[in-house]
């Protein structure tokens, strides 16, 4: 892999120019199975790239980084989840401002973390989001955005997300938990009227 983009990346104007071909290669490695002992090292590269690139990545991060890092996500495989939310959370420090700018597109791709089967999955992904949702206000489009709920699974998503933009630290409630419980509420209060 090393040689594959070596000469694509040797510098970062090389970088720029090349960035397709680098995010090409690098979702490649990592839709093959015969590699998946080294996907946290792939998803690593994947993770210099977005600190590089920042908003200039953004579109190919919503489009082909995030679904493919989604699909090879393995609940049985620690060192995997583990570089996977570390990919997460790096792109949600390094992504900020688009990601809030979009937000409605994003969590249309993310939401799926959300639904997943594995409690720990959704927690984490729950926990990971919630440093995006402390930054924005919460509308009554936001509020309907998160809260369409379709399956069980999405209901104990939806629910960590909410807790953990709530919750603050040493048993109290975040600064944004009164704005959150407040849009809640009158979103529930608009539906029943």
């Amino acid at each position: 892999m090393w040689k594959e983009l070596d000469h694509l990346a040797y510098s970062f104007p090389l970088v720029i120019l090349n960035k397709k071909k680098i995010i090409a290669k690098l979702l490649q490695q990592l839709q093959t199975d015969t590699l998946k002992v080294v996907f946290p090292a792939i998803i690593e590269l994947v993770i210099a790239l977005i600190k590089d690139m920042r908003a200039d990545i953004y579109e190919d991060f919503l489009q082909e980084i995030l679904p493919v890092v989604i699909s090879i996500l393995d609940c049985t495989d620690l060192q995997l989840m583990d570089a996977v939310f570390s990919l997460l959370s790096f792109s949600f420090k390094y992504l900020i401002k688009p990601l809030k700018e979009d937000l409605a597109r994003f969590y249309t791709v993310y939401v799926e973390l959300l639904l997943h089967k594995s409690k720990f999955v959704r927690k984490f992904a729950a926990q990971s989001f919630s440093y995006v949702l402390r930054k924005v206000k919460f509308t009554p489009e936001l509020v309907q955005l998160v809260c369409t709920v379709t399956s069980e699974n999405a209901v104990l998503g939806v629910c960590d997300l909410l807790f953990e933009i709530c919750s603050g630290e040493s048993d109290s409630l975040h600064s944004k938990a009164l704005e959150v419980l407040k849009s809640l509420l009158e979103f529930e209060h608009s539906r029943i009227n």
